[in-house]
């Protein structure tokens, strides 16, 4: 069970740095967990690479299922577990650390491209206030 556990810990925090590059290269500082795109990007290049780096050289790793490493359907569903727990924590810190980046109503722009300008939770709101009204 450990081994799922750090499995778990890899997607997680892989998916972040993912998520972090991502929004640097879409430009959506709305998804930012640093300000500045410079630290952005080494921060998320950071969580990548020192997770893959834990995970396989603190032990090994090249298991079958039959010797105590994961099947496939248990690392399909880690892998989605942590990919959604990594999604969602991204867009929870960032609406958190970013509660007075409110939406610009003189922008309204659709859609992911809202994150260019507010965090998630705002551009949400915005979207819901929208669609509720027509």
């Amino acid at each position: 069970m450990p081994f799922a556990f750090d499995y778990l810990v890899l997607v997680f925090l892989a998916s972040c740095g993912v998520i972090q590059l991502a929004a640097l290269k879409g430009g959506l500082r709305g998804l930012y967990l640093l300000k500045t795109p410079i630290l952005n990007l080494a921060f998320g290049l950071a969580l990548i690479v020192i997770p893959f780096a834990w995970f396989f050289v603190s032990e090994p790793r090249n298991l079958s299922d039959t010797a105590g490493g994961l099947d496939g359907n248990q690392q399909a569903a880690l892998y989605v577990i942590g990919s959604v727990v990594g999604l969602l924590s991204t867009l929870l810190i960032t609406s958190l650390r970013r509660v007075n980046n409110r939406y610009k109503e003189s922008s309204r722009e659709p859609g992911l491209d809202a994150l260019r300008h507010s965090n998630y939770s705002s551009a949400l709101r915005c979207t819901f206030r929208k669609l509720w009204t027509r």
